[in-house]
């Protein structure tokens, strides 16, 4: 019997990313409080929070006794010293993205994948730099007050949307600053016996 594959998310992107390699999957968010002050490592930080996402999930789907795999992220971006989480507001989004301008910084993910049934687990972390042209206090309030794609994300952007008018370049994987690596994803649930490539779990 084939498990289910549960992504411990509700966000859009993470969906998107997931439909684009064709794989079958239910969107299951997990209400984990993330508390951002646990690390003050970044890549540490997405570890703690990516895990406890997944667990959440997992010990739900336990309860169930589903036979799933549960798949988690958390994003964070990392600039001199600093971590970026998700802007609560505007202004909270004004202020990072004025940091942020003419400079690069880190974005960092971490995944967490759980087997409900045996409990087996791998986890990953992936960082991509991101450079941004440099913007006018008025350009970042033309950027936010157009829509509210800075909802959710992590450093206030959305490469998928109108960020990419002010992002110049980007060293390493495109799918993490997105929301998850993609490649570092396949790598891991290939321990699981999922193979992308192969078409397992595809649905077409």
């Amino acid at each position: 019997m084939v498990k289910r594959i549960i992504l411990a998310s509700g966000s859009p992107d993470r969906k998107k990313l997931l439909k684009a390699i064709g794989l079958n999957f239910e969107a299951m968010p997990s209400d984990y409080e993330e508390d951002q002050t646990l690390s003050t490592d970044p890549l540490e930080l997405v570890s703690i929070l990516a895990r406890g996402k997944a667990e959440n999930v997992a010990e739900k789907l336990k309860a169930e006794d589903a036979d799933a795999i549960v798949i988690a992220g958390d994003t964070v971006v990392a600039f001199e010293g600093q971590i970026f989480g998700k802007a609560r507001h505007n202004h909270e989004a004004f202020h990072f993205l004025q940091q942020l301008t003419g400079h690069t910084h880190q974005l960092i993910t971490g995944g967490c994948v759980i087997d409900v049934q045996s409990g087996q687990r791998e986890e990953f972390v992936d960082t991509t730099d991101v450079t941004f042209a440099p913007l006018t206090d008025e350009e970042i309030w033309q950027y936010l007050e157009f829509n509210d794609e800075y909802r959710g994300r992590a450093g206030a952007y959305s490469l998928q949307d109108r960020a990419s008018l002010f992002i110049t370049s980007i060293s390493g994987s495109p799918t993490n600053v997105i929301g998850l690596p993609i490649a570092k994803l396949r790598e891991a649930l290939l321990k699981f016996g999922i193979n992308f490539l192969a078409g397992n779990y595809s649905s077409g």
